[in-house]
């Protein structure tokens, strides 16, 4: 047995929403090695899926000590301060992942959010335009929110006729997203 098998168990469970039997293979993985880090994000996942904020997190922080130098566990344990709006610790987290990694797009788009949340919209348009500028070709069809979130962004400061193309343009590039 191999731990990598389990953890696609894992994830392939974690995909279909069976969110138990993903935990139960997360931690078979995790059991058969208990320093593979990616068994470790997936238990995480597991757990944020199930709002079980205080196990996701301490399993990102697990994750954070085996993987050190990747951002991912921090920029985890950000997003989940950020559901969780715990809008101070997550802007620490997602400061110290944006710091080790300055090209992940969902950093940036996490940071906007939680600027958004602070009603500092001007600054999160900055924060969503980082993404866009990371992003290109038919990978932009995967950020449509970002361009949603960026429509918020300007109807909140009043700039309309931007707003709408924001939100025609997200509307365009997933025209079957309801959102």
């Amino acid at each position: 047995d191999k731990a990598v098998s389990w953890f696609a168990v894992g994830c392939y469970y974690l995909l279909t929403r069976k969110l138990d039997l993903s935990w139960q293979y997360f931690n078979k993985s995790k059991s058969i090695d208990s320093h593979f880090a990616p068994a470790w994000i997936g238990f995480g996942h597991a757990f944020a899926a199930q709002e079980e904020s205080d196990q996701a997190k301490a399993a990102y922080r697990t994750a954070a000590r085996l993987f050190e130098g990747s951002h991912q566990p921090l920029l985890f344990i950000g997003m989940e301060y950020l559901r969780t709006s715990s809008l101070n610790l997550a802007n620490v987290f997602l400061d110290k992942a944006a710091a080790v990694c300055r090209t992940d797009p969902l950093v940036y788009n996490e940071q906007g959010v939680v600027l958004y949340k602070r009603g500092m919209y001007e600054e999160a348009i900055e924060s969503f335009n980082a993404v866009l500028e990371r992003v290109s070709g038919d990978a932009m069809s995967q950020w449509h929110a970002t361009l949603f979130n960026m429509g918020h962004c300007y109807r909140k400061l009043q700039q309309y006729d931007t707003a709408l193309e924001q939100y025609e343009t997200a509307l365009r590039l997933s025209p079957n997203n309801p959102s």
